[in-house]
């Protein structure tokens, strides 16, 4: 028995060796993981306070040009950063023009001009955002931690920007949409309060002016919206690994297309507009696959 608690002394020391080596590797591994948490945090938090500074910017924007023009009552910014499913965050930026007691009292020709030169200056306005948001200290702390992965955890998906407008004059609302190559008028739309299109107006211009319009016609489709987009402009997590890709100026979303949950709600909800309002579908079976696609692409 003596011999063998000889033995035990040598193995004792050597198990207590080990155990003093992955203690003390314990020690850094976790030190090493509170200075990496550490990091990560000071970045969240700046990241934090840059989308903070950015939309202060938006809202102090100055907006006397707009404001100044003919029966523009008031112009104002609305800024939001919003959950709008699952892990995807929208950063909206809406431009809200009201227009004067006495608009509503014009002929449809002179709105029609009023609305258009006012868009104009929106359009212009709104591009200027999107290029702020493209070169924004916030854009590119979150490419950032996307690329580091540092909010994976925390299920971040993606951060989707959109820029757009709305023109109010206390019963409809006001759009304009530019036509295609293959149209002879563009079309100004409007909408009740509900957001449902109202009526839809095509106009002819000639050097800067409105010089005809029709009558005007009554849209009996499944269309709610609440104003139109101009222009944006979109930074998004292709998944949720956090690799990112950056999205260059184009039309805004005019159908919502983040209330949806997959391609075939969205499809059955809008296939009737994309028939009327989109391209030249030859059925409504064709305008539904495009709704379809328009879902897969924008989502």
């Amino acid at each position: 028995m003596r011999r063998l608690s000889f033995l035990y002394k040598p193995a004792l020391i050597v198990a207590g060796g080990i155990l003093f080596v992955l203690a003390l590797f314990f020690i850094i591994h976790n030190a090493d993981i509170r200075i990496f948490t550490k990091e990560n945090e000071a970045l969240i938090a700046e990241f934090e306070n840059s989308r903070l500074e950015l939309e202060e910017y938006y809202k102090g924007a100055d907006l006397s040009s707009i404001q100044n023009m003919e029966h523009v009552g008031s112009a104002a910014i609305n800024v939001s950063y919003a959950l709008v499913y699952k892990n995807t965050y929208n950063f909206n930026v809406e431009l809200n023009i009201h227009f004067d007691d006495k608009f509503r009292n014009l002929d449809i020709i002179d709105r029609c001009e009023i609305v258009l030169n006012v868009f104009n200056s929106i359009d212009k306005q709104l591009s200027a955002f999107d290029a702020t948001y493209k070169l924004s200290k916030f854009q590119s702390l979150y490419e950032d931690i996307t690329e580091k992965k540092v909010l994976d955890n925390n299920g971040v998906f993606g951060i989707y920007y959109y820029s757009s407008y709305k023109m109010w004059d206390g019963l409809h609302y006001y759009e304009i949409y530019k036509g295609k190559e293959d149209k002879e008028k563009d079309e100004l739309l409007l909408r009740d309060a509900n957001g449902y299109i109202a009526l839809i107006y095509n106009y002819i211009v000639e050097d800067d002016h409105v010089v005809e319009i029709d009558n005007g016609k009554k849209y009996t489709g499944y269309s709610p919206s609440t104003g139109g987009g101009v222009s944006g402009s979109k930074s998004s997590s292709s998944d949720s690994k956090g690799s990112s890709s950056g999205g260059g100026k184009k039309s805004s979303d005019p159908y919502d297309v983040h209330d949806y949950e997959s391609a075939d709600d969205f499809a059955d909800d809008k296939y009737e507009e994309f028939y009327d309002y989109e391209d030249d579908y030859e059925d409504e079976d064709e305008a539904y696959d495009a709704a379809e696609d328009y879902w897969n692409d924008e989502y």
